[in-house]
């Protein structure tokens, strides 16, 4: 039996900022298990939950503001060590009978913190010699103006008084800056001082003790039962396949669909790691000639996508059933890839609050036919601790720790029809580009290096004939988080090499090009995929756990706001529950819910009344670059008036079949014929508007 991994743990309440997540991976880099929940969490869970310390986040709300955020009283009654991250140590302020105020001027990016007192959480910490001053990271608008009774400011830089405040008798903390973030540099020094010192929590949160934690849970769960698990090859499911086999043995079956659509070589790749070198038990299944002929003829990218999508469940359910009746024991659970991320994204669906981490929540549309219960080893884990924990299994750290594929393979990244002999020309061609950026040292430089089919011909010559040959567009990227990238600046001789290289080696090339494309406003990959759309057909199976969410917890964070405004829209003015939420540098600058009735107004939809208070706030009809929430697909008109707005980026939650205009039914959002493009991605909490929605007019049937 091994030591109780959780029994030291710090928890993080999350106030809707961007960076939560990162804070919890820089404590669990500590080796200190934690969990986020949402700030409103029920107290009775909080105080049950046993944490050492507590982390208030930051958050886009102003504590300056009627109906701010706040945190529990029960987190001030609890005893515990607290330690308030920007908004949170706002609302640490406002609480305990400090102020705070709106900032003149927004601050963002590097400050220098002087430590003007006896400090325990900064003793010892400086980036600077002879003098007590740390180099730290800014992301605020309102600040503390005066301290709450009981603290000490200890810090302080040359634009607010109060950066760092400091009760030590109760062990109560505050930090304007941002510790998470590397631009802090000595922010996990600070935590870690937090974290061991402050709250005493012991580092039992290794990659070998989770994994003996796991076997020990999952033999527990699962007894003698059979379990099947869809495997891709890619991380999360080839880490879930080892870790169950090293749990259970012959009881897991994997399988493993070969699509012919995947990378070069790679079925034979997955069949000698996890089959051969590992003793997984393995059916694999050859199925690319059913998803050629499927795929005949079929040009637009979503249409790919569900025939994949649906091509891979129908397999999936025919081997299982094949298993159960080849003598292999009653399939009874399913294994899937679920990770931490996918659980703080998909929570609230019931409960509305983000901790779920201890109920089975299926995440990705398991077939009802199928009757399996779930079997998740990593939903605890985020994607930097499924990585290692992979390397502690024993597979091989190319495979660990390699780029993004989408779910449908290469189906997606051969523009057009998809033919067997654009899938081998393309796999090569991305074979050749990889390993050049390998042998280069360049891959781990870059974030995701790819391949893309262009189904056009281009005239060139090859020895003394004139050629007519398809064309291979490389695409390189660097990023943080995929919600933005640059474009990687690899050297010329490199591409010229792999140019070279392509036309030379694959017979019907004839030009390469490099895509120098930023996102926005061009995507990472090359098809028109309608954004948030998860293909949960894939899901379940792990098909797409390579690729990178698309919503971050702050989007869901504005959303939820979204959701409360739609609520309030039903509740307290009998109106169709739609509720929008305007940000422009992570603030908010405009709410609005639909307001039609109320107004005796057509246009009042909430878009226009979120737009309408960002005017007045701004005074300005523009909005350039920011984004809306909205819980429902904007129709034609509000989407004139978006463009009109300049707005960046739109995300919605459910479609509307009926009016949808981005995408459903028309294409006002998303036509390029307009002289301005907005970004729009949808379905983020959707099922929460749905079924606000489908409630609210089956009540007035």
């Amino acid at each position: 039996m091994t030591a109780n991994i959780h029994s030291d743990k710090i928890l993080i309440l999350d106030f809707g900022a961007q960076y939560t997540q990162l804070i919890a991976r820089r404590v669990r880099e500590l080796g200190v298990y934690c969990e986020i929940w949402a700030w409103d969490h029920a107290p009775a869970e909080i105080a049950a939950f046993g944490a050492k310390g507590i982390i208030l986040s930051g958050g886009p709300e102003s504590t300056t503001l009627p109906g701010a955020p706040q945190a529990p009283q029960e987190v001030f009654a609890s005893g515990l060590p607290i330690l308030g991250i920007c908004y949170g140590m706002q609302t640490l302020a406002a609480q305990l009978g400090g102020a705070t105020e709106a900032a003149d001027q927004r601050e963002f990016g590097h400050a220098e913190v002087d430590i003007v007192a006896n400090s325990r959480l900064f003793d010892g910490l400086s980036d600077h010699a002879g003098a007590h001053r740390l180099d730290v990271w800014m992301s605020h608008g309102d600040h503390v103006s005066k301290a709450p009774p009981g603290f000490v400011v200890t810090g302080s830089t040359d634009r607010i008084p109060v950066a760092v405040m400091e009760d030590e008798t109760r062990r109560w903390y505050g930090v304007q800056f941002h510790p998470e973030v590397t631009h802090t540099k000595q922010g996990s020094a600070l935590l870690k001082r937090f974290v061991t010192e402050i709250c005493g929590c012991a580092t039992l949160w290794t990659a070998a003790n989770i994994i003996e934690d796991q076997i020990e849970r999952v033999r527990a769960q699962v007894g003698e039962d059979h379990v099947l698990l869809g495997l891709s090859g890619g991380v999360d499911s080839s880490v879930v396949a080892a870790l169950l086999h090293r749990a259970i043995g012959e009881q897991l079956t994997c399988v493993f669909v070969d699509t012919g659509l995947l990378r070069w070589q790679e079925g034979d790749q997955v069949m000698t790691t996890m089959a051969e070198h590992m003793g997984v038990k393995v059916i694999r299944v050859d199925a690319a000639e059913r998803y050629f002929t499927a795929l005949q003829g079929v040009a637009d990218p979503e249409a790919k996508r569900k025939i994949i999508g649906r091509l891979f469940v129908e397999i999936f359910d025919e081997e299982s059933a094949k298993v159960t009746a080849a003598g292999h024991g009653q399939v009874k659970w399913l294994a899937q890839g679920t990770i931490y991320p996918d659980v703080i994204e998909s929570a609230g669906s019931k409960t509305g609050k983000a901790h779920v981490i201890k109920s089975h929540h299926n995440v990705g549309g398991l077939p009802e036919h199928m009757k399996l219960k779930l079997v998740e080893p990593l939903r605890e884990l985020f994607k930097d601790e499924v990585r290692r924990i992979g390397v502690e299994l024993g597979l091989p750290r190319e495979m660990v720790y390699r780029h993004p594929f989408p779910g449908p393979g290469l189906g997606v990244r051969i523009l057009g029809e998809v033919k067997p002999e654009y899938a081998e020309l393309l796999a090569r061609a991305d074979a050749i580009f990889i390993e050049e950026l390998r042998r280069a040292d360049l891959y781990d430089k870059t974030s995701q290096a790819f391949a893309v089919f262009l189904p056009v011909k281009s005239v060139g010559v090859v020895g003394d004939a004139r050629a007519y040959e398809w064309v291979i567009a490389l695409r390189a990227v660097e990023t943080i988080d995929f919600m933005t990238a640059h474009w990687a600046q690899l050297p010329y001789d490199f591409l010229g090499r792999v140019s070279n290289r392509i036309i030379n080696e694959l017979r019907g090339v004839s030009r390469v090009v490099y895509d120098i494309s930023g996102k926005p406003p061009a995507t990472i990959e090359w098809d028109r995929r309608p954004a948030g759309f998860l293909m949960k057909w894939f899901y379940f199976t792990e098909m797409i756990e390579e690729t990178s969410q698309p919503f971050t917890s702050e989007d869901t964070a504005y959303m939820r706001r979204a959701l409360q405004l739609a609520a309030h829209a039903r509740d307290a003015e009998n109106e169709v529950p739609v509720g929008a939420v305007l940000v422009l540098n992570d603030e908010i600058v405009g709410l609005g819910w639909n307001r039609n009735i109320t107004l005796h107004d057509p246009t009042a939809h909430a878009e226009v009344m979120a737009l309408r208070a960002a005017g007045e706030k701004l005074t300005n009809h523009r909005v350039v670059g920011a984004t809306l929430y909205v819980t429902l697909e904007p129709c034609a008109m509000c989407a004139m008036a978006l463009i009109h707005a300049r707005i960046g980026r739109v995300v919605y939650a459910a479609t509307d079949p009926k009016t949808g205009a981005a995408g459903s039914v028309f294409d006002t959002l998303i036509d390029p014929r307009h002289n301005h493009r907005l970004q729009v991605q949808g379905g983020l909490l959707a099922g929460e508007s749905a079924t606000m929605l489908r409630e609210f007019f089956r009540a007035r049937r």
